[in-house]
């Protein structure tokens, strides 16, 4: 045997004028993401359950993806050898292969991988107390025009806000009889504008008759935007009276958002 053992190889060692190895174009007509079953069209003949050297990658593939088969046949004829794409561990479709191809995605290592990126996509902010006396959304007339979270990144077009905050001194006159509300909504800018609105917030109110109310009290609602544009985008708190007889205030109003 020789310093380096290439006797050891000869028998697996095949010769260049055995077989012919090359590169060919598929398409996807049907895909089982599950178990990876198949049917590829490749010059003009469907192929079913052609094994599956791509690994994890598979699991996006789709009906009329474009992908690269890899091809063998011996130089003296015969079958040919078909995959779908080159390298890695070879899957054969319904044998439960593919089901332990992916299972790491089931560990406990996929699991905290998965919850950082969701964790990256919170933002949240706490402002200070706010005073409010303007009939239409706008900045509060005192404390900083917050919650304010900037540059939010939108990919799928979804957002979730939650608005919350201690709402008091909900002040009403004691005549005439009537009834208000303090509001808070968010104003969306940047990829995608949108208003607040009545229909996107968090309020309290109280009738009044004869005498002078102060509801006060922790509340807070779930606002979803699910057509917005891919992009950047700021999130600000907006306020408004439903009456110019009223004033009210907002303690740590709270804005926490999950961008999608």
């Amino acid at each position: 045997m020789s310093a380096w053992a290439s006797d050891d190889l000869a028998s697996v060692i095949i010769r260049p004028d055995l077989e012919f190895a090359g590169w060919g174009q598929g398409v996807i007509e049907a895909w089982n993401p599950d178990t990876f079953e198949n049917v590829i069209q490749y010059r003009g003949s469907q192929h079913e359950n052609l094994p599956v050297a791509s690994g994890v990658e598979a699991l996006t593939y789709q009906p009329g993806d474009v992908v690269m088969l890899s091809r063998w046949q011996p130089t003296g004829g015969g079958a040919t050898t078909l995959r779908i794409g080159a390298g890695g561990r070879v899957i054969v479709p319904g044998t439960g292969a593919a089901e332990k191809a992916v299972a790491f995605m089931r560990t406990a290592l996929a699991e905290r991988l998965s919850l950082e990126v969701i964790r990256a996509r919170f933002h949240q902010q706490v402002g200070e107390h706010v005073q409010v006396t303007s009939s239409s959304f706008d900045d509060p007339d005192s404390g900083d025009p917050r919650p304010v979270i900037s540059d939010v990144e939108i990919v799928t077009g979804v957002a979730v806000v939650w608005l919350s905050g201690w709402f008091t001194n909900l002040n009403y006159p004691i005549d005439p009889p009537g009834s208000g509300e303090l509001v808070m909504s968010v104003e969306v800018s940047g990829a995608t504008f949108k208003s607040p609105s009545d229909a996107q917030a968090t309020a309290v109110g109280r009738g009044f008759s004869g005498g002078d109310t102060r509801p006060s009290g922790r509340v807070g609602s779930t606002l979803i935007f699910d057509d917005l544009n891919p992009g950047l985008h700021t999130f600000t708190a907006k306020y408004m009276v439903t009456s110019t007889m009223i004033s009210g205030t907002v303690l740590a109003p709270r804005m926490v958002l999950l961008a999608m």
